[in-house]
C-alpha cells in the first residue's frame, strides 16, 4: 500500500502526506455510502446519494489539484476563470445528476407499477376501474422540474465543497512553503556557521602561537612542549570541525584542560588560577570549542605576567537541564583598549550561539575595577545530531 501510495504521488507531483490527505478526505466524502441498505424499492435514494458523492468527489479532486493551484495561488490569480470553470462544472454535474436521477424515479415506479398490476391480477374485482396511476403520487408519471429542493439538496453542497476544497489546498500550500523556507533557513544557517567555524579555527590557532611565541625566549624547553601541546589540540580541533554534530561534553572539558595547561606554560606564581570542571558528563553534547572562547579571552586580557592577576574557571551542570560556563579574570583598565579591538572571538561565539540556540542562552559580560566576568548559560542537549 505505502509503495502504491508513493507511485502515485510521484506520478502526479504531489507529496506523500498531500496524497494521504487527499485519500482521506475522498473516504470522507464518500462514507455515507457505507450505511445505505440496498433494496429494490428503495434503490432510487442510494443512487441519488451515489451520484451527489461523486459528484463532490470530481470537484474536490479537479479544484484541488489543478484549479486552486492554477487559478488562485499564484501571482498572476485568474478568479474569474476559476468561478467560470467551477460554474460550468457545477452545471454539468447537476445535469448529470438531473438525469441519474430521472432514470432511477422512472425505474422506481414502473417497478411499483408492475408490482401494483400483479397484486390486480391476483385479485381482480369486476368494480375496480382504477386508473394505473392512481394510488401514485401526482408526480409520478411527470417529468418533475428543476426545482428551489434540487438546488439545496445538490448543488449547495457541490458550491460548498469547492469552498472546502479551496480552504484544505490554501492551508497545504502554505504548509508546503513554511517547509520550504525552513529548509532555505537551515540551508543558510548552516552555511553561516560553517563560516564562522572556519574564522574561528585559524583565529584560535593564531592566538595560541603568540602566547607560545612569549615563551621562546623564556624557556625553548617549555616552548617546544607548548608546541606538542598545540599539535594535539589542533588535530582534535580539526576531526570535531568535520561535521556539524555536536560533542560530547566530556570531549570538549578534555580539550578546555589541555589548552588551560598550554596557557599555564606561559605564566608565573603571579597568577591564582582555580578551576572547577563537572565530573558527571554523561549523555551531554554541546559545539566544539564553546568555552575555549571565554577561557581565551580570559588569559589574553585578564593575566599580565608582571602584575597581579587571577583567572576562575567555573563550569557547572544545573539539574541536569542547564550548563554554566563562568569565567572571571582580573581587569586592568588600561587593557580595555585592547579587549575591544580583539572582540572578533566573542562576536563570533555569539552568532553561534544566535544559531544552535535562538532565544536560549544568555550571555553576560561584566566588569568593575577589579575583574571582569563572562558568564555563559546554555540548555543541555543530548542528542549529537543536530545543528552546531
Amino acid at each position: 500500500m505505502k509503495t502504491l501510495i508513493n507511485k502515485i504521488g510521484k506520478h502526479i507531483h504531489i507529496s506523500k502526506p498531500v496524497l494521504i490527505e487527499i485519500l482521506l478526505l475522498i473516504l470522507l466524502f464518500v462514507s455515507p455510502l457505507m450505511l445505505l441498505y440496498y433494496n429494490e424499492l428503495e434503490i432510487k435514494h442510494e443512487i441519488e446519494m451515489l451520484s451527489l458523492c461523486w459528484s463532490i468527489c470530481i470537484l474536490f479532486l479537479l479544484n484541488y489539484m489543478f484549479f486552486v493551484p492554477r487559478c488562485l495561488l499564484y501571482a498572476n490569480k485568474k478568479i474569474f476563470k476559476f468561478i467560470l470553470i467551477n460554474t460550468l462544472l457545477i452545471t454539468l454535474l447537476s445535469v448529470f445528476m438531473f438525469f441519474v436521477e430521472e432514470k432511477a424515479r422512472e425505474h422506481h415506479h414502473m417497478h411499483k407499477q408492475i408490482e401494483r398490476e400483479e397484486i390486480l391480477f391476483e385479485f381482480p374485482s369486476p368494480s375496480d376501474h382504477i386508473d394505473k396511476h392512481d394510488g401514485l403520487p401526482p408526480f409520478a408519471h411527470k417529468k418533475p422540474p428543476i426545482n428551489i429542493m434540487f438546488l439545496i439538496s445538490k448543488v449547495l453542497p457541490m458550491i460548498f465543497a469547492v469552498g472546502l476544497t479551496i480552504g484544505i489546498r490554501t492551508i497545504s500550500e502554505i504548509r508546503e512553503q513554511r517547509k520550504k523556507i525552513n529548509e532555505l533557513m537551515q540551508s543558510y544557517a548552516e552555511a553561516e556557521l560553517k563560516n564562522l567555524r572556519k574564522q574561528f579555527s585559524p583565529h584560535f590557532l593564531f592566538n595560541t602561537l603568540n602566547s607560545i611565541y612569549a615563551l621562546i625566549d623564556i624557556s625553548p624547553e617549555m616552548s617546544k612542549d607548548a608546541i606538542v601541546r598545540l599539535s594535539n589540540m589542533m588535530r582534535k580541533v580539526m576531526v570535531e570541525y568535520k561535521t556539524f554534530h555536536c560533542v560530547p561534553l566530556s570531549e570538549s572539558i578534555a580539550l578546555l584542560k589541555d589548552y588551560i595547561e598550554l596557557m599555564k606554560l606561559r605564566t608565573n606564581e603571579n597568577l591564582d588560577l582555580k578551576i572547577s570542571l563537572p565530573s558527571k558528563t554523561e549523555s551531554f553534547y554541546i559545539p566544539p570549542l564553546l568555552f575555549i572562547v571565554l577561557v581565551e579571552n580570559a588569559f589574553k586580557h585578564g593575566v599580565i605576567p608582571s602584575r597581579k592577576s587571577f583567572v576562575y574557571i567555573n563550569i557547572v551542570i544545573e539539574d541536569g537541564k542547564t550548563i554554566i560556563c563562568e569565567v572571571e579574570n582580573s581587569y586592568f583598565g588600561d587593557k580595555v583598549l585592547s579587549r575591544k579591538k580583539s572582540g572578533d572571538g566573542i562576536e563570533d561565539l555569539q552568532k553561534r550561539l544566535d544559531i544552535v540556540y535562538p532565544s536560549e542562552y544568555t550571555l553576560t559580560m561584566n566588569h568593575d575595577d577589579k575583574k571582569y566576568i563572562a558568564k555563559l548559560v546554555i540548555p543541555i542537549k543530548r542528542e549529537e545530531k543536530f545543528l552546531c
